[in-house]
C-alpha cells in the first residue's frame, strides 16, 4: 500500500464519523433481534405484532435519532477542544519562533529553503521571495560545501543531528560573516527524513573579540619573549604560556620546547619549598626574595633573585603566575671572591697596622725619653716637632683602621638615639650636653656610622673652644631627611669653610671632618656646614630616601 492510501486509511480509522456509524450499527442490530423477538413472543402473531411493529419503529427512530443527536455532540465538541489546544500551542510556538534571537531555518531534502524565522530573513538581508528560491548551498560560500556534506552525511543522517560547528555565510549585500549552527534531521508522519533544520548564529563580534585577544596574547608573548629580564608567564597547572629569551637562557633550556609543558616536568630539580611558594602566588600572594640558592640537577649551582606575582583573568579570577628572576651567580662569585679577597687584606692591613703601630709606639718612647737629657734650645724645637709628627702619623693610622672597618659588616638601621647614648658612655663629651630631637629617627647605613657622630662630638669637643651643649634634630622634607647637628661653640670662620671637610684642612685640625665627609658619601649622604661664626657650627647632613624612616618612640 503507497503511504497516501496508509495515511487516508489510518486518518479514516481515526475519524469520528466512523465511530458514530459503528455505535448505530450495533444499537440497530441488536434492537432489531431483541425487540422482534420480544414482540412475537408477547403476542403470539396476532394483529397485535402488527401494531406493535409499527409502533416499535416509531420508537426505533426517534431512540436512534437522538443518540446520533447525542454522538455527534460528544465528537463535535471533543474535537473542537482539539483544535483550540491546537490552535494554542501552535500560537505559541509561532511567538516563541517569531521572536528567537537566534535564527531558525528549515530545507528539505534538496537543500531548498522552506521555512525560517523573521531573525534569519534579517540576517541575511533577502526578501521572502528571493529566500524561497534559494538552497542552503546558495548562500553559503563555496569553500564550505565540501565539509559541510560531511557533516551532514556522517552525523545528522547518522544520529539524528550534528555537533555546534561554524562556517561562513554570504548576506545579500555580499559581505561574507561567520556563523555557528546546528543541524537537526526532521522527518514526516511516517518516520521518513523530510528535511534539515538548522538554529543559526551569527558570531561576527566573538570572533572579533577572539582575534582582539589573540592579537593582545601575541603581543604579551612578545613582550614576554623579548623582554630583557628573565620572566615567565604560567597557568593555573603550572604549564608554560610565554617566557622570556632571557628565562630560556638562564635556565639553559635553549633545546628545549617548553610551551604548554609543565614548569616541573621541564625543571624535575625544582623544590619544594619554590612549589610552595608558588602555590601561595596562585592564591593570589605576592612572594620574592633577594638571593636563593638553587642547586640543578647535574649539581651545579645557581643563585637567583626572583619575585612571584599572580595574573588575572577578564573575570578578575587568578588565570596563573609570572615569575620574574634574575640570575646572580656571578655576581655572588664576584662578591665571594671579593670578600676572600678582603679577608686577606684586612688580615694583611691589621699586621702591617700592628707593626707600624708598634714601632710608631716605640719612637714616641724614645722622644719622651730625649725630652730629659735635650738641654739645647734648638735640639728642644727638633723634638717638639718630632713629637707632632708622631701624633699625626699615629692619628692618620688610627684613621686607617677605622676605614678597614667599613663593609665588613653589612648595612642596617641604625637609632639615632642609641648611637649617641653609646658615644655618651665613653665619657667622650665631657661636661658637654647632648641633647638629641631626632630620637626616633633611624639611618640605614654600615655600623660604621658611629664613628660620623663621634667624630663630630670630639671635633666639637677639641676646636669649639666653649661648647657647652650640643643638639641634634631631624626634619623630613620632599627630597628627603635633613638631619641637624649645632653646638654652641665658637664656629668655623667663613674663610675656612671651602675646604673644611677636605684633606687639606685635616692636615691641620685632624681627619675628623675629612673622614666624616667619606663615610656619608658612601652611603649618598652629604654633609654641609651653614653655621655662623661665633656662635657655633651647623652641620646639615642630607639623607636621601630609602635610608632613614621615624619610628614610635621607645618610651
Amino acid at each position: 500500500m503507497a503511504p497516501s492510501a496508509r495515511d487516508r486509511f489510518r486518518a479514516f480509522l481515526q475519524s469520528g464519523a466512523l465511530k458514530v456509524a459503528l455505535v448505530y450499527l450495533v444499537i440497530g442490530l441488536a434492537w432489531i433481534f431483541f425487540s422482534d423477538n420480544l414482540a412475537f413472543a408477547i403476542t403470539g402473531g396476532s394483529d397485535a405484532f402488527l401494531l406493535y411493529s409499527e409502533l416499535k419503529g416509531f420508537g426505533f427512530i426517534i431512540v436512534t435519532t437522538l443518540l446520533i443527536y447525542g454522538l455527534i455532540q460528544y465528537f463535535t465538541g471533543a474535537s473542537e477542544k482539539q483544535q483550540q489546544l491546537l490552535f494554542r500551542y501552535e500560537t505559541r510556538y509561532r511567538k516563541l519562533y517569531e521572536s528567537m534571537r537566534d535564527a531558525f531555518a528549515s530545507v528539505d531534502m534538496a537543500g531548498r529553503i522552506k521555512e525560517y524565522n523573521p531573525a534569519f530573513r534579517e540576517m541575511l538581508g533577502y526578501s521572502d521571495e528571493e529566500l524561497r528560491g534559494f538552497t542552503y548551498r546558495d548562500i553559503t560560500p563555496e569553500k564550505w560545501h565540501e565539509s559541510e556534506e560531511r557533516i551532514l552525511k556522517e552525523q545528522v543522517l547518522l544520529l539524528g543531528y550534528s555537533d555546534v560547528y561554524e562556517k561562513e555565510y554570504r548576506r545579500k549585500d555580499g559581505t561574507i560573516f561567520p556563523v555557528a549552527l546546528r543541524a537537526f534531521l526532521l522527518r514526516d508522519d511516517t518516520g521518513q527524513p523530510a528535511g534539515l533544520g538548522t538554529i543559526v548564529r551569527d558570531i561576527t563580534e566573538r570572533k572579533r573579540a577572539e582575534e582582539t585577544l589573540r592579537e593582545s596574547e601575541e603581543k604579551l608573548r612578545l613582550f614576554i619573549r623579548h623582554a630583557p629580564a628573565a620572566l615567565a608567564m604560567f597557568d593555573r597547572d603550572m604549564h608554560y604560556i610565554a617566557a622570556s629569551r632571557r628565562w630560556i637562557a638562564d635556565y639553559h633550556l635553549e633545546d628545549r620546547e617548553i610551551l604548554g609543558r609543565s614548569y616541573y616536568e621541564i625543571l624535575p630539580e625544582i623544590p619544594d619549598s619554590w612549589k610552595a611558594v608558588h602555590s601561595r602566588g596562585l592564591a593570589g600572594e605576592v612572594v620574592h626574595a633577594d638571593e636563593d640558592r638553587f642547586v640543578r640537577a647535574d649539581g651545579t649551582v645557581q643563585w637567583l633573585t626572583w619575585e612571584v606575582r599572580p595574573w588575572f583573568t577578564a573575570d578578575n579570577t587568578i588565570g596563573g603566575i609570572v615569575i620574574f628572576s634574575e640570575d646572580i651567580t656571578e655576581r655572588k662569585k664576584q662578591e665571594q671572591a671579593l670578600q676572600i679577597a678582603n679577608q686577606k687584606l684586612n688580615l694583611m692591613n691589621t699586621v702591617a697596622w700592628h707593626d707600624i703601630y708598634n714601632k710608631i709606639s716605640g719612637l714616641q718612647g724614645y722622644v719622651e725619653l730625649s725630652r730629659e737629657h735635650i738641654t739645647d734650645h734648638t735640639a728642644e724645637e727638633f723634638r717638639i716637632r718630632e713629637e707632632e709628627i708622631l701624633k699625626v702619623i699615629q692619628q692618620q693610622i688610627l684613621y686607617t683602621k677605622e676605614y678597614q672597618e667599613i663593609g665588613q659588616q653589612p648595612p642596617r638601621w641604625h637609632r639615632l638615639g642609641s648611637l649617641l647614648d653609646t658615644i655618651r658612655s665613653t665619657g667622650l663629651a665631657g661636661p658637654v650636653r647632648i641633647t638629641n630631637g631626632a630620637e626616633n629617627l633611624e639611618i640605614y647605613a654600615d655600623p660604621v656610622i658611629e664613628k660620623v657622630f663621634w667624630h663630630l662630638i670630639d671635633n666639637s669637643v677639641k676646636h669649639g673652644k666653649k661648647v657647652t651643649e650640643i643638639r641634634i634634630t631631624a626634619h623630613e622634607s620632599a627630597s628627603g631627611c635633613t638631619l641637624v647637628y649645632q653646638d654652641d661653640g665658637v664656629g668655623i670662620p667663613e674663610d675656612r669653610k671651602h675646604d673644611l671637610f677636605t684633606w687639606s684642612f685635616g692636615k691641620m685640625t685632624g681627619f675628623d671632618l675629612f673622614f666624616v665627609h667619606d663615610i656619608l658619601d658612601i652611603y649618598g649622604m652629604k654633609i654641609n656646614e651653614n653655621g655662623e661664626p661665633g656662635k657655633g657650627v651647623r652641620f646639615e647632613i642630607s639623607v636621601p630616601g630609602g635610608q632613614y624612616r621615624f619610628t614610635p618612640s621607645l618610651s
